[in-house]
């Protein structure tokens, strides 16, 4: 029983990542497309268009990264921008800073936006940027965001680029950090840079809450009713995060990722049955399907256990190391494919890509507590 099950799960987590590699690979050739059509025509109107941008930032309790996110925006490149900063309830020095930093910078269209409630549901950040936002483009970010200089107009240059585009999730990057929490983050955002090329090439809208988001306003204001809708990952936009500060506060952002994940691939499979008519089976197929999603994300988990089963049961550690250089493989192919590393830090994300394997291991174990919780219902209804 456990060889079938290690059987099973070993393919899936090959064929997808052999589907992952191959996406990835298809997306970076139809960009290399995209830019060679540009360059061939560098002044046409189509690329010229420079709408007004709304950017609307969320804040919590964030007095020491809020100035960073609103000094690196003015910094940009792209000049027709508004700033709307929506402060829930902070109780330290959050607003202050906002209302100096607009004070000092008043020839720039910035507002604060000060909230009681502490959280912010979808339909009150719709009515707030229905409300104050007056750009063509919505551009959704944390306060712990730091955009680049040049992100917000290649965003842009994609969308005169796709003209049917709905929106774009920009490329999040962590700031430098060579602890091993840090180097942990890294390695982890560098392996879901691409899945999400492979999702964009698949055309799916599988969008983590917490990402920086460009959208065009109507989609914007339409998103919490229509599900579907032609959302792109834009590479080249690059936007800087800071790492989590605690293992426990990495492990709980990775089982809210997954968790919202499953949900959105449970939501998309009922959307698609119900457009070819089969309203009447999208709900008693929705649970085996998400049972086979987790399935697969948890074939990573299940993967190593085995190895360090039969290592440690038959003496032979050099079993589990062949696991861990298979998954240490698929990383390093991550950090030497992105572009926006520069060749040394490349070189230390694959020579201390060892001593995360324990940290890669546990927040393997998360997605076991974002299975029960998402199939749980499922099983009380059976």
């Amino acid at each position: 029983m456990i060889t079938t099950l290690f059987i099973v799960c070993a393919g899936m987590w090959l064929g997808g990542s052999l589907l992952t590699l191959v996406g990835s690979s298809v997306y970076d050739i139809q960009a290399i497309r995209r830019q060679r059509r540009m360059a061939a025509h560098p002044y046409a109107r189509q690329y010229r268009a420079r709408p007004l941008v709304s950017v609307v930032i969320t804040a919590h309790n964030n007095q020491t990264t809020i100035e960073a996110c609103l000094q690196a925006l003015l910094s940009s490149s792209y000049r027709k921008l508004e700033v709307i900063v929506i402060d829930n309830a902070s109780t330290d020095q959050t607003r202050r800073l906002v209302r100096r930093f607009a004070d000092q910078h008043a020839h720039r269209s910035l507002r604060l936006v000060a909230r009681r409630s502490e959280s912010v549901s979808p339909g009150v950040l719709k009515a707030n940027v229905k409300r104050y936002a007056r750009g063509e483009y919505i551009l959704s970010l944390e306060a712990t965001d730091s955009v680049h200089t040049r992100a917000i107009a290649a965003a842009v240059r994609q969308f005169n680029l796709m003209p049917g585009l709905d929106g774009l999730v920009l490329h999040s990057q962590l700031q430098a950090s060579y602890s091993t929490l840090g180097l942990l983050q890294h390695y982890r955002e560098l392996l879901r840079v691409r899945s999400r090329k492979l999702l964009s090439v698949l055309r799916i809208d599988m969008v983590y809450p917490t990402e920086p988001l460009l959208y065009r306003k109507p989609t914007f204001l339409q998103r919490c009713a229509a599900r579907s809708s032609a959302v792109f990952y834009a590479y080249d936009s690059l936007v800087l995060n800071h790492t989590q500060p605690s293992i426990f506060k990495l492990a709980a952002e990775d089982y809210r990722f997954k968790l919202s994940r499953w949900i959105a691939a449970g939501r998309l499979f009922v959307d698609l049955l119900q457009r070819r008519g089969l309203a009447a089976w999208a709900v008693l197929a929705s649970v085996p399907f998400l049972i086979g999603a987790v399935l697969a994300s948890l074939a990573l988990p299940i993967f190593i256990s085995y190895f360090l089963y039969i290592g440690i049961s038959l003496h032979e550690p050099a079993l589990f190391l062949l696991s861990c250089s298979l998954i240490g493989g698929w990383t390093i192919l991550a950090v030497w494919g992105d572009a926006h590393l520069r060749i040394a830090q490349k070189t230390v994300y694959t020579l201390l890509l060892p001593v995360t394997f324990v940290g890669f291991y546990m927040l393997a174990l998360t997605h076991w507590a974002a299975a029960g919780r998402l199939l749980r219902p499922a099983f009380r209804r059976g």
